[in-house]
């Protein structure tokens, strides 16, 4: 197969899926597909509960494995079916050279910024869509932090050249690699040799969560005439390896259509360029997430994930919770401190500039986000966020 260019946001760790398609075609689907995508996207993660702040900080404690469990089964069901369709040539899986300092770097920020702002780059967006109100502060404070990165961007990666002693850094991308997608004898080992050992620790993983925290999900009695999908869309809760599954393999049309995952993270990328725009000035950085249609299928990709998770609330409660909100006074929503907004505003610019420094979830991103979240959980005390 001919190698392709595409841009940093085509890593996937170590793994990366490319496909062909007609471009004229590519920018008639790419707008509704997107959209789709995101609202299917959204939904799952809503009904996992992986967005909820407490849950993200709790996961930092190590009390909740809800978000890790969600998270696990995504990359384990896009990394299987990746190296799957590898087997058949749809789609190739190239190792490519990377900065383990950047990931690190990147995943450290990320994992604190996650604990503070009780959010991700992803969960954000369905924080969006659940009217969370600390979210508003959050993805403010990540269209900052993307804004951020793009214009340090080139001074990073330069002064890593420098600490690296590396000539791999190119330092017109995203990252300690060149856009020119090498073979695999670089790291000497064919793809499989490294999906196969990632899927077995994802599975590991997702074993050692299920051992220390069993997976309860609650039902709710309802009335007989209701089918099994009604009681599902109704259910306030779904598995978490449900939804991670359901999000990871949404991810695999995605690299057929633009050789690249369905990263909600990415739409920040897309409007902090926007910014720069409107300022004057446009980074490299920001260059190639203006090109043809790529902003359009970004933007509708995060309106997707907000209207999913919209759909996610009202499904569980319409019926009778509506009953029951109508028959009482709706209660006031609870008000949201200076502090709070603060912290929100500053978890969010970290997660996502560590989100982009890092540029995708390497192993090595996943251990440094972890760390962090850990340490940041040991310094910062949970009753901070209390109201």
């Amino acid at each position: 197969m001919n190698q392709v260019h595409i841009s940093p946001d085509a890593i996937q760790g170590v793994l990366i899926g490319a496909a062909k398609m007609d471009s004229g075609l590519l920018n008639q689907v790419s707008p509704p597909i997107s959209l789709g995508m995101g609202v299917l996207q959204g939904f799952a993660f809503a009904k996992s509960g992986a967005h909820e702040p407490d849950l993200i900080r709790k996961q930092m404690r190590l009390e909740d494995y809800t978000t890790a469990k969600t998270f696990f089964a995504a990359g384990l069901a896009e990394t299987g079916v990746l190296t799957a369709l590898s087997a058949t040539g749809l789609v190739s899986i190239l190792t490519i050279p990377q900065s383990l300092l950047h990931q690190a770097i990147g995943g450290a920020l990320l994992g604190g910024g996650m604990y503070l702002s009780g959010s991700s780059p992803e969960a954000v967006f369905v924080q969006l869509g659940s009217k969370k109100k600390e979210s508003y502060f959050a993805a403010a404070g990540g269209l900052l932090g993307a804004l951020s990165y793009g214009f340090l961007q080139r001074r990073i990666t330069d002064w890593l050249a420098g600490v690296l002693k590396t000539n791999l850094v190119a330092p017109e991308t995203n990252q300690a690699i060149s856009e020119q997608l090498v073979s695999n004898q670089y790291m000497g080992l064919p793809p499989w040799a490294i999906s196969i050992p990632v899927c077995a620790a994802l599975a590991g993983g997702l074993f050692l969560m299920e051992a220390l925290q069993p997976t309860e999900i609650k039902t709710h009695k309802e009335s007989d005439n209701l089918s099994f999908f009604e009681k599902l869309l109704r259910q306030k809760r779904w598995s978490p390896y449900l939804c991670g599954a359901i999000i990871g393999l949404l991810q695999i049309p995605a690299f057929f259509l633009w050789k690249s995952p369905a990263s909600p993270s990415s739409v920040f990328s897309t409007a902090a360029g926007y910014v720069a725009k409107l300022m004057g000035k446009t980074p490299f950085y920001f260059q190639p997430e203006m090109i043809g249609n790529r902003p359009i299928w970004r933007m509708l990709l995060g309106l997707g994930i907000i209207g999913g998770s919209y759909l996610a609330l009202n499904s569980y409660w319409s019926q009778k919770k509506k009953d029951e909100m109508a028959m009482t006074k709706e209660p006031l929503p609870e008000p949201i401190s200076y502090k709070n907004m603060a912290l929100s505003a500053a978890g969010g610019a970290m997660m996502v500039f560590g989100s982009r420094m890092a540029n995708r979830f390497s192993p090595m991103t996943v251990a440094s986000m972890f760390a962090s979240g850990f340490i940041t959980a040991s310094i910062i005390p949970a009753k901070i966020f209390d109201v």
